[in-house]
């Protein structure tokens, strides 16, 4: 229970130490470490796959010379 405590106080990162009657010493440790940086990532590449997605979607439907962006 203390260990759910402690991480549930830093759930970013932290370590701990304690002693099990049957493991003996245990030591953990936790943290967000990549998975920081790799979350936003991950967002920003979906969102950029949607954008795409929807901006060819919209180019197929139009006939050829009245997008809106299209430049002669």
């Amino acid at each position: 229970m203390e260990l759910l405590r402690d991480v549930a106080h830093n759930p970013f990162g932290g370590d701990m130490s304690f002693d099990d009657p049957t493991l003996g010493e245990v030591r953990v440790r936790w943290g967000m470490g990549w998975g920081a940086m790799l979350l936003p990532a991950g967002i920003m590449l979906i969102a950029g796959g949607l954008l795409v997605h929807s901006t060819l979607d919209e180019s197929k439907d139009a006939p050829e010379g009245e997008l809106e962006n299209e430049t002669p």
